[in-house]
């Protein structure tokens, strides 16, 4: 499995080619030879242009596994306590208003995807600020984005899924709504025949 950053963002998203931690790439890029089949995320958030031009440099190195492009949607926006619990938020004016003025926070290796996902969705980001990969959240943290949002005049707090299960013991002096979201992947039929196991 190949794992890179900023992969929305550059052209080139094999990074210099080094492998993890001394680059972005979780193995070399002759393993792509024995690939059976090769995904792309996040291509709703990247240029026709640019995917192409990924593809060709992936077709110099397997000319033969099928190229698969994934898209990431927005699925549901959910308040924090209603996430935590496993309940549903019931649609509301406050949920609808936090699109209009938004303060996002993240703990994400690639947070410009996420940033960009939730504009083409249509959210207002008034602001943002990302921690990283693996944010362990302190409540010095909620007090600090508190603040930043209300000096960037928003009314709500935006997080991933991802954030929103290491915050059940931190306290937010503001709404603090979970975005969870989905994948499309095209030519499903396709993809789900090569993941799965034939015992003929």
């Amino acid at each position: 499995m190949f794992a890179v950053w900023k992969f929305a963002t550059d052209l080139n998203p094999y990074g210099d080619g080094r492998i993890f931690p001394a680059g972005s790439l979780r193995e070399s890029l002759r393993g792509l030879s024995r690939a059976n089949a090769i995904v792309l995320t996040r291509m709703n958030l990247v240029s026709r242009e640019k995917v192409d031009a990924i593809k060709t440099g992936l077709r110099n190195m397997n000319s033969d596994a099928p190229i698969f492009e994934l898209e990431t949607h927005l699925h549901k926006i959910t308040k924090l306590e209603d996430f935590l619990a496993d309940r549903l938020t019931p649609d509301n004016d406050e949920d609808r208003q936090a699109v209009t003025s938004a303060f996002v926070f993240c703990g994400l290796g690639n947070p410009e995807s996420f940033l960009t996902m939730l504009k083409e969705e249509g959210f207002n980001v008034v602001g943002h600020r990302n921690y990283g990969d693996h944010k362990a959240y302190r409540q010095s943290d909620a007090i600090d984005l508190g603040s930043n949002a209300q000096d960037s005049g928003a009314r709500f707090l935006l997080t991933t899924a991802k954030d929103a299960v290491k915050l059940e013991k931190i306290r937010f002096d503001l709404p603090v709504f979970v975005v969870e979201t989905t994948p499309k992947i095209n030519e499903m039929d396709a993809f789900v025949r090569i993941i799965t196991p034939s015992y003929s």
